[in-house]
């Protein structure tokens, strides 16, 4: 152990950010603590540690590859019947879209406009058979307000009516319906609009759905690259950290062991090192 007065003569401080050093002329007793080759390399050792999930660290069980394909199916084959909201004050024809359409559909009934939007806000249906000739909310309003609420704005809707008026038809389309269906009623018509339209939109809700899916693992994937990339970071500045302090070290034992051949020569008589070899040594 070198005692107070020894310690004033080499005094080393390093920090994981940087290196001070006094280099002094040391003692012979100093010159032998030189670091053994082990506790430099366990000072040298930089630990890297990269997080990751579950799921790039182990392969998916049959289990969960089943789960995922059961999930997709149950999105491409839906397993319920789609829903038809029919807004009709006639009951007549309520009679008749129920006969038609009851045995492939859900069919809910609202005979006004404001019962027809209430009945949306509860629980939404897949298309909405609308006529436009009600009391107090007319079809017309009624789609308005459909298409003004982005909740509801892209449920189907189809027009009901007995007015063979082609401007009527066009405003009705403009307003943002998908189809027109005449009273009086050809079932046949009516089942092949009807099933058209729901297509399209179980369709788009497919798209939708697989779309979702899709954007959740991009982002997922993402933030597992992004932790990856700032872990390597993170190495890269311990890194050259651990190996400034490395370089700095071996400099100061450089020195060390040139001012200790210094002392055994002049010790001996032998002053053939010329100081100005000492001298650029100590600036490097």
């Amino acid at each position: 152990m070198m005692t107070e007065d020894k310690q004033d003569d080499l005094t080393m401080d390093v920090t994981e950010s940087h290196i001070d050093m006094d280099l002094k002329k040391p003692s012979a007793e100093d010159a032998q603590t030189v670091p053994a080759e082990d506790d430099m390399e366990s000072d040298f050792d930089v630990l890297l540690e990269i997080p990751a999930s579950k799921e790039t660290q182990t392969v998916p069980a049959e289990d969960d590859v089943e789960s995922n394909i059961d999930s997709l199916l149950e999105i491409l084959i839906p397993s319920k019947k789609q829903t038809v909201l029919v807004a009709d004050d006639t009951e007549i024809d309520i009679d008749i879209l129920l006969e038609i359409l009851s045995d492939d559909y859900i069919v809910r009934v609202a005979t006004d406009g404001g019962t027809a939007l209430d009945s949306v806000k509860n629980i939404q249906p897949d298309l909405i058979l609308l006529d436009v000739l009600m009391p107090v909310l007319n079809g017309f309003e009624v789609c308005c307000q459909l298409k003004a609420n982005r909740s509801t704005q892209r449920i189907p809707v189809i027009f009901i009516t007995s007015l063979d008026h082609v401007p009527d038809e066009t405003h009705g389309l403009e307003l943002g319906a998908v189809d027109y269906i005449t009273k009086p009623f050809n079932p046949a018509i009516v089942k092949a609009r009807i099933k058209n339209h729901l297509e399209l939109k179980r369709h788009r809700d497919q798209m939708d759905l697989l779309m979702a899916k899709k954007s959740q693992e991009l982002a997922e994937a993402y933030n597992r690259l992004k932790t990856i990339k700032e872990a390597e970071l993170d190495f890269h500045v311990a890194f050259t950290q651990k190996l400034g302090a490395l370089t700095k070290s071996l400099l100061g034992i450089s020195d060390l062991a040139l001012w200790n051949m210094q002392d055994e020569w002049q010790s001996t008589g032998d002053s053939s090192l010329p100081e100005e070899s000492i001298d650029d040594q100590s600036e490097v």
